[in-house]
This record gives structure tokens, sequence and C-alpha cells, in this order.
């Protein structure tokens, strides 16, 4: 039987008062300089290099495809074999116990030990996937159903016996639960102790299942474990120390570990928390080392931490420069806290600052990144592996990723997929697009749509094939295109570069014949605007679920569309990631007025599964206070009951002069700005009272604008507790940015009786039908009958 885990040296124990100072061990390292080490062309010569007159660095050696591994001291389970490079991308193989893996490479996500809706077969006996390497949670397989069962599963044992699995997995290290569980946990110099999110009648039950808000969660901040085992028993607490998590990867078997890093999230403020984690991180991973006991069979990758600090010497530099001092027990690296909601200008630097460091002759992997776009452009930074949940969880609403004249996410729930006979994709050779020559196959978007109206579970598989079979091939399109040195023109329709700008990517990071390849793929603001088109979408329905558990499809109820959040951990933490990547799109996309289209479809996609994981929705309860408008998908004016009422009174008779008035009135306020949203609710009459500040560009080409306050009623006794009837009163305005204007609006109080308007035209006020659902009490998400949105954040 094999031992447990050994017990925590106290030498590698910090105490309080030294967990902000600087390492000793990093005390004459000289900051002026880059921390790089293991450098070739076309990086400059690094302080190793042999000769150190040299202008740049020797190129990097390169090994012939399919050259046999030798497994040799230091490393005896990796063979590294860069074969080629087209810039600073490269085309590798990374030799592990269970065969070659070509780099780059995606790596799919099975948390549990499993790729939801397919099995090991579907995975390896296709080529369309032929996935070489998936990725599993130690923190999860820990909790259910225990390493020590894997351990024992079978003859040989581990996770590829347990699973069925004869290629390779590489595991994490329950780091990034600390971001995710931070609710539930209690992070010491020690490790990181977690209340069982699983076990009824704890704590982390509680604050789950209620929804409270614990102020002990800010990021940075500790919470404070029981004062005794009656408030949570010790079979309730589960405790991670490095040890612990290298005894778990052991047990488990995979083929590359991650060491327990102390994660913080990127989009926290606190300095001194990231200065802590980052000194600690080379303390766990010294005890991560020490705790290693299988190093003949698995590899131990440390994982770059430090927040956003690529500055000279800053907590990247101090985290790489002990990286360095440790490079003879490193196989690999990966580098971690980033996908936390950081700008992608942020993010990219950051990879960027990793890769010009880390040495070249090891593979490097960026953790929980799996955007096309993201993997496009990181591969061009040096980057090697990669794992993300993103295709298959978006697989599980109906949304398949597809290349050609529009790239991006194709939406089978769509109205417009109703009646379409065509494949996902045509020559993609899933079990979704595929007809394997009549034998099967070739699911049209209107069969899909069907099926996933229908709930009918093979739906969901053939589109977790077919995101995955896309994201194979795009990695096979990547390393042909390095092959052959022409990364610079990988075919702009194999990816969706329009999600984000950023001038910096153009300009700074990539350069050079990439750039020439990326930038007319980038959407800029600028030229997006001309595209600005109005649309809708409509909801995501789903069954309902009485046993909701991780983040899939069953989690939204058909009828109400929300649930209740249940004791696992996933779903407030992917809520978390959700809402913090719908703000982040919202600010680059200037709340849809200048979003292209694939923008939008991608910010619908993030309205939809963030209500299918919202846990409340009553406005009496929730709507009072300010808030801010984030994202408004309403982009056209001719859609409102206004301007319907007065075509309406006008007649066909005067088409053409109502036609070319809201012309001029559409195009003036897709412009607008929506500030504060001040809301009250009457108990009385039971109604809500809305006060919107509102800025309109007067007329198109004008560069003035006009103020005013839209004052809205809703009855919120109409209809069903999230939804209820609004309808205009009037509009109060304010001012305008003209002096001569702004005096006289301001000086005679004009006041707009939008709903008197509304009665001289048509007899009545339209009302309009809203349903808002809150993602936590931070934001909501407000629709119409029409199925435009509107995401709210509190001001």
């Amino acid at each position: 039987m094999p031992p447990g885990p050994p017990a925590t040296n106290p030498d590698h124990l910090a105490k309080e008062e030294e967990f902000t100072k600087m390492p000793s061990e990093l005390a004459s390292v000289d900051w002026t300089k880059p921390i790089a080490w293991g450098k070739y062309h076309p990086y400059p010569p690094s302080e190793d290099t042999q000769d150190s007159d040299v202008a740049e660095a020797p190129r990097l050696p390169l090994t012939p495809e399919n050259t046999p591994p030798t497994f040799q001291s230091p490393h005896p389970a990796l063979d590294f074999h860069v074969h080629a490079t087209s810039g600073r991308a490269r085309y590798t193989t990374v030799h592990l116990p269970h065969g070659p893996v070509s780099t780059p490479v995606f790596m799919p996500v099975g948390t549990k030990g499993t790729l939801k809706g397919l099995t090991p077969f579907d995975v390896t006996r296709s080529d369309a996937l032929n996935n070489k390497i998936i990725l599993a949670n130690t923190y999860h397989l820990a909790l259910q159903p225990g390493t020590e069962l894997i351990r024992d599963a079978g003859a040989e044992g581990g996770l590829h016996e347990f699973m069925g699995w004869d290629r390779n997995i590489l595991t994490d290290s329950g780091g990034f639960q600390m971001v995710s569980l931070l609710k539930l946990a209690e992070i010491t110099e020690e490790g990181v102790t977690f209340e069982n999110p699983f076990q009824e009648g704890t704590e982390a039950a509680s604050v789950v299942a209620d929804g409270e808000k614990n102020d002990e969660a800010t990021p940075g901040k500790k919470r404070p474990a029981p004062t005794s085992s009656d408030d949570a028993p010790k079979s309730q607490r589960m405790l991670l120390r490095p040890e612990d998590s290298i005894y778990h990867q052991n047990n488990i078997g995979s083929d590359i570990m991650m060491a327990l890093d102390d994660v913080v999230s990127s989009v926290t403020d606190d300095d001194t928390r990231f200065r802590i984690a980052t000194y600690r991180t080379l303390r766990w991973l010294d005890r991560c080392f020490a705790a290693h006991r299988r190093p003949h069979d698995q590899n131990l990758f440390p994982i770059v931490q430090g927040g956003l600090d690529t500055n000279r010497g800053g907590l990247r530099d101090i985290c790489l420069a002990g990286f360095r001092l440790r490079d003879d027990q490193a196989p690999g690296y990966a580098i971690g806290g980033l996908a936390g909601g950081e700008s992608k200008d942020d993010f990219w630097k950051v990879v960027d600052h990793c890769c010009r460091a880390l040495p070249d002759a090891k593979p490097r992997y960026l953790m929980g990144v799996g955007y096309p776009l993201d993997l496009v452009v990181c591969t061009a930074l040096g980057v090697d592996l990669y794992d993300c949940v993103y295709p298959t969880r978006t697989a599980r609403f109906g949304v398949a990723l597809v290349e050609g004249d529009a790239p991006g996410t194709l939406r089978l729930k769509s109205h417009g997929c109703a009646e379409d006979h065509r494949v996902i994709m045509d020559g993609c050779e899933c079990m979704a697009c595929c007809d394997d020559n009549g034998d099967g196959g070739g699911y049209t978007r209107a069969r899909l749509h069907a099926m996933l109206k229908n709930d009918n579970p093979l739906a969901v598989s053939l589109v977790t094939h077919h995101n995955l079979a896309y994201m194979m091939n795009l990695n096979r399109k990547m390393r042909e295109a390095i092959k052959n040195d022409c990364y610079a023109h990988i075919p702009q329709s194999s990816i969706s570069m329009h999600q984000f700008t950023s001038a910096w990517l153009l300009g700074v990071v990539v350069g050079g014949d990439v750039a020439s390849a990326f930038a007319p793929s980038i959407a800029i603001t600028s030229a997006a605007a001309s595209r600005c088109t109005a649309r809708t979408s409509p909801l995501f329905s789903m069954p309902d679920d009485p046993y909701p558990s991780d983040y899939d499809a069953d989690d939204l109820e058909d009828t109400a569309r929300h649930v209740e959040v249940d004791t696992n951990e996933e779903d407030a933490a992917i809520r978390d990631e959700l809402k913090r990547e719908l703000i982040l799109l919202a600010s680059v996309t200037n709340r849809g007025m200048c979003a292209s289209i694939e923008e939008e479809n991608l910010v619908v996609d993030l309205v939809a599964q963030l209500e299918a994981l919202n846990p409340t929705a009553n406005p009496a309860l929730n709507s009072q206070g300010d808030w801010e408008l984030c994202y408004s998908s309403t982009q056209s004016f001719r859609s409102s009951p206004f301007f319907l009422a007065i075509r309406a009174f006008l007649g066909d008779d005067n088409k053409a002069m109502a036609e070319n008035a809201f012309d001029i009135h559409d195009r003036a306020t897709t412009a607008s700005r929506v500030g504060k949203v001040r809301q009250i609710i009457n108990e009385n009459n039971n109604e809500l009272i809305s006060e919107y500040e509102l800025s309109v560009g007067v007329a198109p080409g004008l560069p003035f604008r006009v103020k005013g306050t839209v004052v809205t009623s809703a009855d919120l006794n109409a209809m069903a507790p999230e939804t209820w009837e609004m309808e205009v009163r009037g509009t109060m305005v304010n001012g305008s940015n003209v002096p001569f204007l702004d005096q006289y609006l301001d000086d005679n109080a004009v006041e707009i009786p939008v709903g008197e308007a509304y009665k001289a035209v048509s007899g009545s006020v339209p009302t309009a039908v809203l349903m808002t659902f809150y993602v936590d009490e931070g934001m909501r998400i407000t629709r119409d009958s029409d199925d435009n949105f509107f995401v709210f954040t509190r001001a």
C-alpha cells in the first residue's frame, strides 16, 4: 500500500512577518536585466548564452518529425522535440509516457475523468478528434470518487485504467479552486482548506444555495475557520497542502502534473495579496518537488504567477527568477493566473512576457485558455498547450463553433436554423457533419435545432463532438502553417478574430509578418460601427432539472428560465466568470452600438448562459436602487412601440414620409447613451418607477446632444414574478452640450409628455412586456417581448 502524503516540512513554512519579504535566494538578482534563460533566436541572448558578446541568440536546434524519444535524466518521463518555427510560434512534439503529443494543441477538459456526452472511443477513434491528451481536475477527483479508489483501479491502477483511457492525461493541482471556491476556502501558509460543496448542512451549502453576501469572500481575504468542530465536522472540510495535491496526482497517475500554487484572481486590486501569493508559490513549489514520488513516469510543471505585473523586477519577474533557480527540476512550465476577467491587452502582455523569459527547449502550457482567437495569438507568442471548458460547455447550450465566411459561433437553437438544411460546417469530419459515405451522420442544422428543442441528449453529444473537432482542426492548421513557415498567413476564416480589439497586439507584441495577418482580421471598433444593425435572438430554453449539478444544459427550466443554484461550486464560479467576460466584452463593444454581428453573437451567448445559472428572478425584491446600463442589444428605434403606433396612425398613404422621418431618428438614437437608472418601488400599488438618464444625438452628423430623464412605470402584478408590463410616462429634458440651448432647457424645465403623445396618436399607451433575471445582486438582465435585452450593473 503506497504511503499517505508526507508531513509538512517546517523549513518550508514562512512566518507571517516574512510573507511580504523578497525570498533570500533572489537577493542577488539584477532586476535591471530581463529575466530569461535558455533562449534562442528570435529572442535576444539571455544571461546563460555561452557567448555573451553575440548580437542575437543562436537558432533553436530542430529535430526531424517522427524522431523516437530518448527519455533520460533529469526528466525521464518527457522528451521535447521542436520540429519547426515560424516567428515565435513553434511546431513540436511532447513525448510522454502514454504517447507523443503534437503541439500547438488544445486539451479538452474532463473535470471528473470524463468528457460529458462523449466516450473515450468517440474521442480516440475519430480522425476528426484523435485527441492525444485530456485534462482532469485533482480537487474534484479527490472529493469524488477519491484518488485512493482511482489508484487501485484495475491491474495498473490510476485514472487511465479507471476511465478506460490509454492516452495522456494532464491534471491541475487544485489551485484554481482558490479563486472559484474563494467563499469556501481558508488559505494559510500550510495550504488551503475547503468546505465540501457537495455535502449538505455545511456553510458552503448555505452560502451557495441562499446566495448570501459574505464579506470575507473579498479577494485577498481569508474566511475564518469554524471555532469548533461542531460548526463544521472534519469530514466536511478538506485540507489541500502542496503535499496533498502531489499525493492525489501521484494516485491519479497523470502524465503531467501541476504544482500547487497560490492563485489570486487577476482582477483583484490587492497588491499585497499578489505579493504574498507570488512568494508563497515558490515555497509551495519546493514542497511539491519534495513530495513527488513518481518523477520516473510523471512530470511536474511549475506555474508562473504574479498577477498582471510585467514590470522589470515585478511579480512575474520574481516568480520567473525563482523558477530559473529550479530549472533542473522542471521538465516544462505553465502560465497561470489569467483568463479571469482582465482585459485582452493585459492578458496577452503577460503571456508575451512569460514566453520571452521561459526556456525555449521546454514546453509551455497556458492554463484555462480556449477561445480560438487566444489560441492563434498566444501560439504566435510561443505557447504550446492549452485547455478550457469553452468548446464543450458552449456545446451543451446548442452553440457550435464555425469557420467560413462568418467565423465564430452558430446558435443552433435560433430560429434561423429551424429550416436550414445545411450541416453545421461544410468539410467538417465530426459525427454531426460527416455523412460517412452515406452510412449515417450528416445532421442538418434544422435537424439539430429540432433535437435540441426537444431536449434530445444525442444532439448535445453531436455538437460537443463538432466543437472539439473544430478545435483539433484549428490545431492542425496552426501546426501546418508553422511547418511551412507561414504562420502569418493562417486563413482568416479559421477564427473569429474580431471578437476583441487591441492596438497593443498589433503594434507591440506580434509585429512583423504575424501582425500583417492579424491586422485585417481584427475589427477595430470604428470599423465595426459602420456595420451596426438591429438584431434579436431567441432565448435559450432548456428542460427542468430537479438536481442541477454543474454547468450543463439541464440547469435551465423551460418555463421560468431560471434555476436555484445548488451546492456545486461550478455554478457559482462559472457565473462569476461569465459575468466578468460579459462586462469586459460590453466595455470593448461600446454597449453594443458599435458591435459587429459576431461580437453581438458572443454577448448573446454569454447572456443566455448567465440566465441559465440565474438564482432569482423577482424584480419587486431586487430592482430598487441605482443601476447603469452595461450593454443593450436594442439599436433600432423603428422597432419601438412608439414608432409602430405612429406608423399605424399615419397609414399607408404616408408610409414614405414616416420611413424617411424615422430613418433620421433611428440613426440619431443609435448613438444614444443611457446613464444611471434609478428605480423606486411604490409598495402602495405594487408599482416600479424608473428614471433613466438619457443622452441622445439630436440628428445624424450634428455634434450636439440633449440630455433627458425618461420616467416609466411598471405594473408588478401584471404577470409572473419575474415579468411585468411597463409604460412610458414622460421625458424631462435637462440640457445640452450647446451652451445657449443648455441654459434654455434648464431654465424652462422642458417636459415632453410622452405618455400623452402616445394617447394622442393611437388612443392608448403601448406597454412593453419585460422579464428580468438577476445574475447576482450586482447584475441584472432584462428582456422585452421582442427578445431585445439590456444588461445592467449596480451603479
